[in-house]
């Protein structure tokens, strides 16, 4: 992985985009610091009237526009500071879903990772897009598709709750 940021100007924005990107560079996480409000959204966490989608497709054409290279570290302070203000909700999450639990998880977009669903909380699911494929099949898999997934476990560290289909 490698790991940038860069000002952005955009639409009267005044804000430090940081992004990870992999080896084609495609954007795995970003987190989003508003130079004027001082504060931080993270590509993960659903708010009200904020797109926490990452960027589409590879960066790799716009190479000249990622001149700031920065550590892992560096992006990983910012990603633990943009969620350290959701640490009270991720553990209300965490007290009402557990491990093995059957929820019903609505597909909202699919990150270069993985496949991320909407479980009705704050918080995302996220899910290998190959075992969903081999359940629903990739014609049958689309934003707005509702599954029937077991919850296998927790990303404490991005804040995700992990799910598998249910075979």
């Amino acid at each position: 992985m490698r790991y940038f940021k860069y000002r952005d100007y955009q639409d009267g924005m005044n804000r430090t985009v940081y992004n990870e990107f992999d080896s084609h560079f495609y954007c795995y996480r970003a987190v989003y610091e508003d130079n004027v409000l001082n504060t931080c959204i993270a590509t993960n966490i659903v708010r009200e009237g904020v797109d926490y989608m990452l960027p589409q497709g590879s960066y790799k054409d716009y190479l000249n526009y990622l001149n700031n290279e920065i550590t892992k570290t560096e992006f990983e302070q910012k990603w633990r500071q943009a969620l350290s203000v959701y640490e009270d909700e991720w553990r209300a999450v965490r007290s009402n879903i557990w491990q093995g639990q059957l929820i019903y998880a609505e597909i909202n977009c699919f990150y270069p990772q993985a496949i991320i669903l909407n479980i009705g909380f704050l918080f995302q699911g996220i899910a290998n897009y190959d075992e969903c494929d081999k359940c629903y099949r990739s014609d049958r898999m689309y934003p707005g598709k509702i599954m029937e997934m077991t919850v296998t476990g927790f990303d404490e560290f991005n804040m995700w709750v992990v799910c598998k289909p249910v075979v």
